[in-house]
């Protein structure tokens, strides 16, 4: 299997960031979705205005993927923040984590997941979060296969449909 490259998110790639979270999310759930909640969602929550305010955020990374030198996703944690978007020590929130349909069911989103346990071990986390629609039946097993547990459910409003993401963790073991 291919080894893909992930690198941390620099200010003048906003715009490539910007790129593929568009193409991913609507490869994703555009077809689930009616025309108008994906136009709101991609110029409210992918414009370059919230990208470039989400990456000033001082316990916020974003992480492009490359397999060679072509984009194929990325991902956003923010640390030591839990559910209800308190600061809390020691957790790690995957807010998104996308990779372009032709990359999937390759081992790349497992690569990308290894990444972020690495971090979870580096920054000495205790859990690691995530909210998944929960008609996105492929991550949920995903997420299940990696010990993500399901401990609750929240709205999240696309456009003007609101939606219910589970709410998944999982405990790490930071003395491995």
């Amino acid at each position: 299997m291919e080894k893909i490259t992930i690198k941390e998110l620099e200010r003048n790639e906003i715009e490539l960031l910007q790129n593929i979270a568009r193409i991913t999310f609507v490869e994703s759930f555009g077809n689930q979705n009616t025309d108008a909640d994906m136009y709101h969602y991609l110029n409210q929550n992918l414009s370059l205005e919230t990208l470039n305010s989400e990456f000033e955020k001082e316990n916020s990374k974003f992480y492009i993927v490359y397999n060679q030198s072509v984009i194929i996703g990325y991902l956003k944690l923010n640390f030591d923040i839990d559910f209800s978007h308190e600061h809390q020590k020691g957790f790690i929130e995957l807010e998104q984590i996308y990779l372009l349909q032709s990359y999937q069911g390759q081992g790349f989103g497992q690569q990308l997941l290894d990444f972020v346990f690495e971090i979870a071990q580096a920054q000495k986390a205790t859990k690691i979060w995530l909210g998944v629609w929960e008609n996105n039946f492929g991550a949920i097993r995903f997420y299940e296969r990696n010990g993500f547990q399901k401990v609750g459910e929240h709205v999240f409003l696309l456009g003007s449909d609101p939606q219910i993401d589970w709410l998944m963790e999982k405990e790490i073991d930071s003395n491995n």
